[in-house]
Formats: C-alpha cells, sequence, structure tokens
C-alpha cells in the first residue's frame, strides 16, 4: 500500500511540474564588471559586464565565449507581456540570421516550470538563463522602472555594447540595430 502511495504522488507531482521537460537551466554564478562603474552610465563603447553562468554539466560558461559574433543580451519576466511579444521577434530574426548572432535571454525572477513552459509553447531556440540571485541583473544596473521590461544590449562582435533598449522593441529599429551588427561582424 505504501509503494502504491509513493507511486501516485510521484505521477502526480511530474503531471503538474511537467516531468518530460529539462530540470535544468543554465544559471547565472557570477557577474563582473570590467571598470566598476554602473554599465548603464555608459554603453556606446562600453565593454558589458561578463557574466559566468553553468549548464547541465556543471560547465561554465562566459559571456566572453561568444566573442566573435554579435549578440542580444536580453533581460525578461513572464509578467512582462512585451518581453514575452519581444522575445518571438527575437526568434524570427535570430531564425532568419541563422547563426550571425546569439541571443542570451536572461530570465530575472520566474521558475523553472514556468520557463519551460513559455519556451516550449513560442518554441523559443536561443539561449535562455536564469538569473534567480539576480547577479546579471544587478551587473548591467537592470531595473524596474516606469518603463519596465525588456531591457536588451546589444553587443558587437568584438564584445563592445553599441546599444541598449529598455521598454518595447520598434520593430525597425531593433532591425536597423542587429542589420549593422551583423554587418560589421569580422
Amino acid at each position: 500500500m505504501r509503494s502504491l502511495f509513493i507511486l501516485l504522488s510521484l505521477l502526480f507531482i511530474c503531471s503538474s511540474t511537467n516531468c518530460s521537460q529539462p530540470s535544468f537551466f543554465p544559471k547565472v554564478i557570477q557577474c563582473e564588471k570590467s571598470d566598476g562603474q554602473p554599465f548603464t552610465d555608459k554603453i556606446s563603447g562600453a565593454i558589458p559586464p561578463n557574466f559566468t553562468w553553468t549548464d547541465k554539466d556543471s560547465s561554465m560558461h562566459r559571456l566572453t565565449d561568444y566573442k566573435g559574433k554579435p549578440i542580444v543580451v536580453m533581460f525578461w519576466s513572464k509578467n512582462c507581456v512585451s518581453c514575452i511579444k519581444d522575445m518571438q521577434y527575437i526568434e524570427k530574426l535570430y531564425k532568419d540570421y541563422a547563426g550571425k548572432f546569439e541571443v542570451i535571454a536572461v530570465n530575472l525572477s520566474d521558475s523553472e516550470p514556468v520557463v519551460t513552459d513559455i519556451i516550449n509553447k513560442y518554441k523559443f531556440s536561443f539561449l535562455i538563463v536564469m538569473d534567480p540571485d539576480y547577479r546579471a541583473q544587478k551587473c548591467y544596473g537592470v531595473a524596474y522602472t516606469t518603463i519596465g521590461l525588456p531591457w536588451a544590449f546589444f553587443i558587437d562582435s568584438n564584445g563592445v555594447a553599441r546599444e541598449k533598449w529598455i521598454g518595447e522593441f520598434k520593430e525597425k529599429e531593433i532591425d536597423t540595430i542587429l542589420i549593422k551588427l551583423v554587418n560589421n561582424a569580422g
């Protein structure tokens, strides 16, 4: 009887948490500012903070590992309606430009099951990293302002920040920024 209870409990837990999905997301473990100054004070031409995350195999990865390609670092949350909309647009561009730039979407506050559901619903294929201790958020100076989220940082192939965007995307302007970054990639 006890075995049956345990089995039924596990089945209930799996049905309510979607056990078929990966149970581990990369997590930010460290973030370093290059000059100690708040990153948001000076964006264009600045070296962005370099954050480190671990993957499911406990391997460490850094933002600088992506040097050589333009990168969009985007901070988002499920409660931000424009974040999901903008992520859908970034996904379209990510597929259109196939391999010409990278996206690292940093989730600020949601649980792994919630993020898994969002990825599955919208079919996001770019890297999503969890920031449960707000290390990257603090390092990048991302704040919930009256404009709110998302915050996006556009980094060129040399690892230099070129643009910062706060709030809902204006697609033509985002296109212009990405085209410039991709065309100038070394």
